[in-house]
């Protein structure tokens, strides 16, 4: 089975819904994958260098997947990630986290 190239884009307060995912995906064997995501780096704090990092972590990934949560919306740079990767043709799936709708 080919392995899926994944980049997942979340606000950092999901992270354990983020990792819960991550454990998910491992126990059940859906199917292999490599995740390309970012931890975030609280240090960080100039705009370009931070997008510097991502663009080539999307470039990378065949899908995108975006956490939805209550906040997720309001995050600048879960935004930039989806505009970037819709730019540059990437799949995107949108997976609401437990607990929140459209």
């Amino acid at each position: 089975m080919a392995s899926k190239n994944l980049f997942f884009s979340y606000y950092y307060k999901n992270t354990e819904e983020y990792n819960n995912i991550l454990k998910m995906f491992e126990e059940r064997g859906y199917f292999d994958y490599k995740n390309s995501s970012l931890d975030e780096d609280s240090s960080a704090e100039n705009e370009e260098y931070i997008k510097s990092k991502i663009r080539p972590q999307i470039d990378w990934a065949g899908t995108v997947l975006v956490l939805i949560g209550s906040e997720t919306h309001t995050r600048k740079y879960v935004n930039y990630e989806i505009r970037y990767a819709a730019n540059n043709g990437k799949r995107i799936v949108g997976v609401y986290l437990l607990g929140q709708s459209s």
